[in-house]
């Protein structure tokens, strides 16, 4: 396409995703997931938003922080910041104050 100009064919495509997927995993199995937690930080869409997290137990609304080096789910509650490993995330999208319920 001469808006691209010269592009990969999909071989090549593919095969300079795999070596990026195979570094990747690398790093993750030296160093743990500790090593992605900036990056992730610059993508994740849910940091600073109200969510309203639903398990067996209760429903409690708060503010999600981003995640940790297990990969659970950190959340501001009212009176503590708390790792959520399992349960439902609903994402208010309208003002709402975070309380713990």
């Amino acid at each position: 396409s001469r808006l691209w100009g010269n592009t990969p064919s999909r071989n090549i495509l593919i095969a300079r995703c795999l070596n990026e997927i195979v570094k990747a995993i690398k790093q993750f199995e030296k160093f743990g997931l500790s090593i992605f937690l900036p990056q992730w930080a610059q993508y994740d869409l849910l940091q600073g938003k109200v969510v309203e997290l639903s398990t067996p137990e209760a429903r409690s609304i708060g503010t999600a922080q981003g995640i940790n080096e297990r990969g659970e789910l950190l959340i501001q509650f009212s009176d503590s910041l708390k790792a959520i490993r399992s349960g439902n995330i609903k994402l208010h999208f309208e003002p709402i104050s975070p309380q713990n319920d």
